[in-house]
């Protein structure tokens, strides 16, 4: 899973209401499948929209920051 930029990375521990920073490490890291529910909490948390892409080979998941 992607948190772009740089700064919503660092941020997510503090938005991510309700998760510890070890969750969020291993979310971050891919050591754990996010649920829908949990996705679009962050996503609210970030003030972003959830861009998720499923294909054969490949799954990607990223935040895309709304406009200021």
């Amino acid at each position: 899973m992607r948190f772009a930029p740089r700064a919503m990375r660092r941020g997510i521990k503090v938005l991510a209401t309700g998760l510890s920073a070890q969750d969020v490490d291993r979310l971050e890291g891919g050591g754990t499948v996010p649920t829908l529910p949990l996705l679009r909490t962050l996503a609210k948390a970030l003030d972003a929209t959830l861009d998720v892409s499923i294909d054969t080979e490949e799954t990607r998941v990223s935040f895309v920051p709304h406009a200021a």
